[in-house]
């Protein structure tokens, strides 16, 4: 279980480093880099719901890999990878809630 926590915190510190360097301005004599176009509000907020429930079912491995994760820019990203923490947490408070006699 404490390794979930350090891999957690891992995943979490990489994706916050990545949205802070994709915030840098970019050389404009260099090839383009950035995430892809951006959906409208409701795709994109379809998008991170999916690659969240990826995240949680395991079907992402921590670098965007899952099909439901790979559109993501980096701050969308790290906000899939928030909600399903807060998801397994609220989960595991759930399971302790209902074993305390």
């Amino acid at each position: 279980m404490h390794h979930r926590y350090i891999a957690t915190t891992v995943i979490l510190a990489a994706a916050a480093l990545a949205a802070c360097t994709a915030g840098s301005d970019p050389d404009p004599a260099s090839p383009s880099t950035t995430a892809p176009p951006t959906t409208a509000a409701a795709d994109r907020a379809e998008l991170i719901k999916r690659c969240s429930d990826a995240i949680q079912a395991g079907e992402d491995t921590g670098d965007a890999t899952s099909p439901e994760c790979a559109r993501l820019s980096g701050a969308d990203y790290f906000e899939a990878i928030r909600i399903a923490n807060t998801a397994r947490q609220d989960a595991l408070q759930s399971s302790i809630d209902g074993a305390t006699p």
